[in-house]
């Protein structure tokens, strides 16, 4: 589910499947249009820097929900002034800048920037927020996953482990499902690890007595993907970033 241009191009709409299965990110397609901004370039080159892309984006988008719809605009802003920065202090040139070179130690500078704009989102989260805003990207790419076989989310619909408002409404619709004690549409430590062994499909999909869903596996080591059985990540548009996606995940 994007970002901002590196924020800016993602805020656009999470749920953007891979092209390479085995690849976490980016949340845009790649390659990008020949006109596409240097940073974008870079990201779709480089797949440190299109993991990270989507764990930036996963903490925003968990800051995003439990703020709350009143917080919404003031939080996109900040991520595009964290984008700005970002481009400012690791000398790539802002979008519609072609002629400007790329410093060679950019995509290193990428990496430690967006690590402290995630630790921004991060900031003063605790409980289920923080529970979920940390887990490993694959991780929640399968749980996004296992919630769309169990027919949570509609037949096709990416996963890139970003959860925007059709996944906080297929969580929370679980949670009730499951009678987890807070059905807020965040994935705890605990409400991870029940969902991740729940077979039942959802509510009125399939008759009574239809066959379970497979439950999926613990989590994988550091690094590792762990993916749903027989969902494979399906392509959705969205945009290059939060602020390339800033935009609206699944």
């Amino acid at each position: 589910m994007p970002r901002l241009a590196s924020l800016a191009p993602l805020l656009l709409v999470p749920g953007i499947g891979l092209a390479d299965p085995d690849r976490i990110g980016p949340g845009f397609p790649c390659p990008p249009p020949a006109s596409a901004d240097a940073l974008s370039r870079l990201i779709c080159n480089d797949p440190a820097m299109a993991r990270e892309e989507l764990v930036f984006e996963q903490a925003y988008y968990t800051r995003r929900h439990l703020e709350g719809r009143g917080a919404w605009r003031a939080l996109k802003l900040r991520a595009i002034a964290l984008d700005a920065g970002l481009r400012r202090t690791c000398g790539i040139p802002p979008p519609g800048v072609a002629t400007q070179p790329v410093p060679a130690d950019a995509p290193a500078c990428y990496l430690a920037e967006t690590e402290r704009g995630r630790a921004a989102w991060l900031a003063r989260m605790t409980g289920a927020a923080r529970e979920e805003a940390i887990r490993p990207i694959e991780r929640h790419v399968a749980l996004q996953q296992h919630l769309a076989a169990l027919g949570y989310l509609p037949p096709g619909t990416g996963a890139d482990g970003v959860y925007g408002q059709a996944t906080r409404a297929a969580i929370a619709r679980w949670q009730r499902a499951a009678h987890r004690p807070a059905p807020n549409g965040l994935l705890s430590d605990a409400d991870a690890e029940a969902l991740s062994r729940w077979t039942t499909p959802a509510p009125g999909n399939g008759t009574p007595g239809a066959t379970p869903v497979a439950a999926i596996g613990p989590p994988p080591a550091a690094g590792g993907r762990a993916p749903a059985p027989g969902i494979p990540p399906a392509p959705t548009p969205r945009g290059s970033g939060v602020a390339r996606r800033l935009l609206v995940p699944l």
